[in-house]
């Protein structure tokens, strides 16, 4: 997710995974090195003044505990969370999210989305 978002817009990576977060250093990403379930952490990386916040962590009762913290230090940004079921999207939202994502959804839609398209008759298209 960091390497799409890199030099698009000012970028804070927190990762809880000491080696990853080096190699991000070395990658030449501003990181800041802990577990964003922890106020400390996410107020070192910035969230008070960040607009967005990604939330790409694997357990949906983590993501939570993250986005309820972060909406309380910065109600006005943008929180995009990862969810792997209609559940935690629901929890996610609940918490404060302001989007919630289930992969395979997306994927079925960007799949869609390349599919063929039926010719509308003429007709039926208004002429």
């Amino acid at each position: 997710m960091a390497e799409g978002l890199k030099g698009r817009t000012p970028l804070v990576v927190i990762e809880d995974d000491v080696e990853r977060a080096e190699d991000l250093r070395k990658a030449g990403f501003e990181t800041v090195g802990g577990n964003a379930v922890k106020p400390e952490v996410l107020l070192e990386a910035g969230l008070d003044k960040a607009t967005h916040l990604f939330v790409a962590v694997p357990n949906p009762f983590e993501a939570a505990r993250i986005i309820e913290q972060a909406r309380a230090a910065n109600p006005q940004a943008l929180i995009v969370a990862r969810a792997y079921t209609d559940t935690d999207v629901a929890l996610l939202k609940q918490m404060g999210a302001s989007h919630a994502l289930i992969g395979e959804d997306e994927i079925a839609r960007g799949m869609l989305a390349k599919a063929p398209r039926k010719p509308v008759p003429a007709a039926a298209a208004g002429h």
